[in-house]
């Protein structure tokens, strides 16, 4: 039986590097979900009180009455 040693790294030990690299990457990929999601809302907020201050939104208001 080949025994393949990678620097001297355990097979315990591997699997420890393994879960902390798949940790990290979803850290990283739960961060952008994250950053997209309050750039979104930041956006729409923006447009919302670009609207407002508009004055289109006392309009509408004023049809529907």
């Amino acid at each position: 039986m080949l025994r393949l040693r990678l620097f001297g790294i355990t097979k315990p030990g591997m699997i420890g590097l393994t879960l902390a690299v798949c940790a990290l990457w979803g850290c990283f990929a739960s961060e952008r979900i994250t950053t997209r999601r309050a750039q979104n809302e930041l956006r729409m907020s923006l447009r919302k009180i670009a609207y407002l201050r508009s004055g289109s939104a006392h309009i509408k208001q004023a049809f529907l009455l």
